[in-house]
């Protein structure tokens, strides 16, 4: 569990390996690190996105304590249920460590518990498998928070 002392990395670059464009919207992977549910980072692959990522980059090292995330399209239900959303991620960091968590498929926060501080300039953030929307086939996530202590 997070506590109350640790405090959210702000990340000096993130990249994807594909996005969605729309006419008036750009679903950027800066959406995820923005604290606003309602603009989503969404894959802009052919089908589910399953192997797209996003990469979190800092110009330092991190001691990495903790990690919360809303799944999908978080906005509203309607929106949520549409779209597909992340079943299970791999999580990889520039020590080496790598980590596979299956998420629930619901726009509440969800936790990511980690074993022990980890000491990274960058996490990789892998779509393994999804969760289907009822309407489309782009995979989303609505906010991802690193922590360090």
């Amino acid at each position: 569990m997070k506590n109350q002392y640790y405090k959210v990395i702000y990340w000096d670059d993130i990249w994807d390996s594909s996005r969605l464009y729309e006419e008036n919207f750009d679903y950027t992977p800066y959406n995820l690190n923005d604290s606003n549910i309602s603009t989503p980072w969404v894959e802009g692959a052919s089908g589910y996105g399953k192997g797209e990522y996003i990469v979190f980059s800092s110009l330092y090292e991190r001691e990495i304590v903790h990690i919360d995330l809303n799944n999908g399209y978080a906005e509203n239900t309607n929106l949520f249920n549409k779209n597909a959303s992340v079943k299970k991620i791999k999580l990889e960091f520039s020590d080496g460590t790598e980590i596979v968590k299956e998420l629930k498929n619901t726009a509440n926060t969800q936790d990511i518990t980690l074993n022990r501080p980890i000491r990274a300039d960058w996490m990789k953030l892998t779509i393994i498998d999804v969760y289907p929307g009822t309407k489309f086939e782009d995979t989303c996530l609505s906010e991802v928070r690193v922590y360090e202590a």
